[in-house]
């Protein structure tokens, strides 16, 4: 359970860096257009 949790607190992160970088993907694209 704590191997899970010291996981779980390194998660977020990543997935919001990813969800960043998509997001500016999309921006990026919707300019092109």
């Amino acid at each position: 359970t704590m191997v899970f949790a010291h996981y779980f607190l390194q998660e977020p992160i990543t997935v919001h860096k990813l969800i960043g970088t998509f997001l500016v993907v999309i921006g990026v694209l919707v300019l092109a257009r």
